[in-house]
């Protein structure tokens, strides 16, 4: 399965080489919270893997942390202060342009918007990757995976469960 075919990406480019992507198809179904033995509140995803797979293929258990990919919330045309942080301009003293734009660059030299300018655009609805989330509950007779935060995309969105790259079991030693 490549990654393109999974997200269903519709695309005018010419195909690349397929993209081998190890790791277990799932989809989201939604998020809710939990109590641990502490009585500390944790919030969780609740994620339901593919009946073809399961999480002993990648030897996921409890305690240990993955990497979740997927698509983002898509949150249509966004304007600069809500897509990139921007404070806007002052609200009294005769200003009228509160929201807005403002310079996007110089006039005679370089006579040009750069490349990758923060401007209003599309936000959302991208490739995304949440790194080390850790695995609280793994259901294997139903197939689902409860893990501790948040994972990207909408309910039912589907999503890609990999062993984690950075961050290994908590119960491991250090190695020296």
């Amino acid at each position: 399965m490549t990654l393109r075919s999974f997200f269903r990406e519709k695309s005018n480019k010419v195909p690349c080489e397929p993209m081998k992507v190890k790791g277990i198809a799932g989809k989201k179904l939604g998020m809710t919270h939990i109590y641990s033995q502490e009585g500390v509140r944790l919030p969780v995803s609740v994620l339901e893997l593919d009946k073809a797979q399961d999480a002993k293929e990648l030897n996921i258990a409890c305690g240990d942390f993955v990497d979740i990919s997927g698509r983002s919330k898509g949150k249509g045309f966004a304007g600069g202060m809500k897509r990139w942080g921007w404070s806007g301009t002052p609200k009294t003293h005769g200003s009228m342009s509160h929201r807005r734009v403002g310079s996007i660059g110089a006039s005679a030299y370089p006579s040009r918007v750069f490349k990758g300018k923060h401007m209003p655009g599309h936000m959302g609805n991208r490739a995304t990757t949440i790194q080390n989330l850790e695995v609280i509950k793994v259901d294997s007779e139903n197939s689902l995976l409860v893990v501790k935060g948040a994972v990207p995309g909408p309910k039912n969105s589907r999503l890609i469960v990999k062993s984690a790259l950075k961050k290994k079991k908590k119960d491991a030693a250090p190695s020296k």
